[in-house]
Order: structure tokens, then sequence, then C-alpha cells
């Protein structure tokens, strides 16, 4: 609904029911391989940052 074509179809219902009928429902699915390859390794270090900021404050003295 924000792409360039948008203006084909009169509401989100719409588009899905377009998408669904002329596409089939994988078309939803489309780019989720790229995406999950950029997304899982990104997560996989915020959650590995955060696990090291956590234990080098737990080991400075001023907090405790």
């Amino acid at each position: 609904m924000q792409g360039t074509e948008a203006s084909k179809y009169k509401n989100t219902l719409d588009c899905f029911k377009s998408i669904l009928s002329k596409e089939g429902f994988a078309a939803f699915y489309a780019g989720v391989v790229p995406r999950l390859g950029r997304v899982v390794p990104g997560q996989g270090i915020i959650f590995m940052s955060f696990e090291t900021i956590q234990e080098n404050i737990a080991t400075l003295s001023f907090f405790q």
C-alpha cells in the first residue's frame, strides 16, 4: 500500500485479496529469507552485547 502502484487498490483488504488471488499465499512471504539473513545476526549481536554489558556492570564495585 506504500508502493508506487498503491492507487490500484481500494484499501488494505482489497490489496490482500488481490495478492492472494493473483499471486497465491506464498507472495506474502516473498523476501523473508534475505530479511532473516539480516535480522538474525543483528539480534545475536544485540543479545551478546546485552549480556556482556550486564556482566561488566555487575563486576564494578560502584554498583554493588
